[in-house]
């Protein structure tokens, strides 16, 4: 479903957002027949208070079977 929605990476459809503690968090939409969820993707903060979003490797498979629930970053 990641890799039909986002062929190319889902960097470009990152939102920054904020949680019920007011700290910002960084999250893509995927959307379903039934629902549309926020993914939150991970970021770190440097030195200098601003933000930089983690990508994850790119993960390969074998076979449609292997693929399970891929969390990371760009697929």
């Amino acid at each position: 479903m990641l890799r039909q929605q986002f062929p190319n990476g889902y960097e470009a459809s990152i939102t920054r957002i904020k949680n019920a503690k007011n700290e910002p968090i960084f999250v893509f939409p995927l959307e379903t027949e039934d629902a549309v969820y926020l993914v939150k993707v991970p970021a770190t903060r440097n030195s200098e208070g601003e933000y930089a979003v983690e990508s994850g490797k790119k993960q390969e498979f074998e076979s449609p079977e292997d693929e399970g629930f891929y969390s990371g970053g760009r697929l």
